[in-house]
């Protein structure tokens, strides 16, 4: 559970039964088929070797990714084909994943070429 107070700049997250601060690190909006989003980036326990981690949330939509930033294990969405936002949302996690301001690490080079969605 996430609990932001975005005005007063205060972000928690209850991990575990465990409540952690976030710190904001990002904030950079996207615009997707006329569809906005405001991403933010919250890292909780920064600067921990083995335990940092980074939670990229959208301010309407919710929680978009948690990664490590020390292993290469990550939580994603998976939206739901008949969810009004699918090609916004397949198309924001597309721009996340290969945007190195932001995401850093980005998906590495693969054997697989990535084709850009595209966006009318």
């Amino acid at each position: 559970m996430l609990l932001l107070d975005t005005i007063n700049g205060i972000y928690k997250g209850v991990f575990n039964n465990d409540t952690a601060t976030l710190d904001l690190e990002t904030e950079k909006n996207f615009i997707v088929n006329g569809q906005s989003f405001r991403l933010l980036k919250l890292v909780q326990d920064k600067g921990v070797t083995d335990g940092e981690v980074s939670h990229f949330l959208d301010t309407e939509r919710g929680l978009i990714i948690s990664r490590s930033n020390t292993w290469r294990i990550a939580k994603v969405l998976d939206p739901q084909k008949d969810n009004s936002d699918y090609i916004g949302l397949i198309t924001l996690l597309y721009q996340l994943l290969t945007d190195e301001e932001i995401f850093k690490n980005p998906v590495p080079d693969s054997s697989i070429k990535l084709t850009r969605p595209r966006v009318e």
